[in-house]
């Protein structure tokens, strides 16, 4: 994956209305490639969100037989929500947003179309 291109789109993403930033990571080992966001600590709770997906994982026989595969994990918490999505068979991207909702969904849907376009 090209560097500049990655951190191109990554800052693309959190100038979207009602992000607080973003990042591409290891799925197996939470390790973030790159991150970009306003809030100081983007990067460590995004590497700690890795978790939320490892913890489906281990689980995901009893989920998949009745459910089908993960696509995608929204968790909401008080003031936010993290959104997990599989960038390919071994990055993750994840993106915090704010509460109240203010994203253009439509417009990150296409930021996540380019996103696994540049992982492949």
């Amino acid at each position: 994956m090209k560097a500049q291109a990655l951190s191109d789109l990554l800052e693309q993403f959190a100038s979207l209305n009602g992000l607080m930033g973003c990042a591409v990571l290891d799925a197996e080992t939470g390790m973030a490639w790159k991150a970009a966001g306003d809030a100081r600590s983007v990067q460590s709770v995004c590497e700690a969100a890795t978790d939320y997906w490892r913890l489906h994982r281990r689980q995901e026989r009893e989920f998949d037989s009745v459910l089908g595969p993960l696509v995608m994990q929204m968790i909401f918490h008080s003031r936010g929500r993290v959104t997990i999505v599989p960038c390919s068979t071994s990055l993750l991207f994840v993106c915090l947003t704010r509460e109240p909702d203010k994203v253009d969904w439509s417009a990150w849907k296409q930021k996540l179309a380019d996103l696994k376009n540049l992982a492949r």
